[in-house]
């Protein structure tokens, strides 16, 4: 499926997505997890995700949600969510979309995860992400938790990402990913403390 899920006709993928939607509606949650994140911590790469995300998406959320923390948590580790990668960005985006869709208001802990890797997506998008990657992956996983604002969100879970980011930074380099997320914080930060 992983192979498949990389193939050059989109029509291929098309259905590789509707196969893994359907395994995941019918397939117990527990099973294919085994088989899945085991497969991305040897490597990942965008087939990897394009799998799990049609799982989840297939997946009922009251069998799901109980094991969200555990792939966001993958997910949110650097190894996984610092890609500079065309295609593995847009897939990991896709996967934290469907993610915050199974999500609801108790979710607060798997929120924390997607908050470092959507700050980690917009500090390192490729230009062809441009349209794909922004600000409003935010604003969907404010909405996703039942916070009120965006405001809210970053006031939850800046810490978060600075403490992520809190690796050796005289090793920073202008391209370092820990600098370019440092700077999304400062930046968005900036527009927060104008109102107060």
């Amino acid at each position: 499926m992983y192979i498949t899920a990389r193939d050059e006709d989109d029509k291929v993928v098309v259905n590789l997505v509707q196969a893994s939607e359907l395994m995941g509606l019918f397939v117990p949650v527990e099973a294919w997890l085994k088989l899945i994140l085991p497969a991305i911590e040897d490597g990942p790469h965008y087939g990897h995700l394009i799998v799990l995300t049609g799982f989840i998406e297939g997946a009922p959320q009251q069998h799901i949600r109980p094991h969200l923390k555990e792939i966001s948590t993958l997910l949110a580790d650097k190894t996984f969510c610092q890609s500079r990668k065309v295609k593995y960005q847009r897939e990991l985006t896709k996967c934290i979309k469907v993610i915050m869709k199974k999500c609801n208001n108790d979710d607060q802990e798997i929120g924390k995860d997607i908050f470092v890797i959507a700050i980690t997506l917009i500090a390192l998008k490729d230009k062809e992400n441009d349209t794909i990657i922004d600000y409003t992956l935010l604003d969907d996983l404010y909405k996703c938790l039942g916070l009120n604002s965006s405001y809210e969100l970053w006031h939850k879970y800046t810490k978060n990402v600075l403490d992520v980011v809190n690796k050796d930074p005289k090793m920073w380099t202008i391209n370092t990913a820990e600098r370019c997320m440092f700077d999304v914080v400062l930046l968005k930060s900036g527009k927060f403390n104008e109102k107060y």
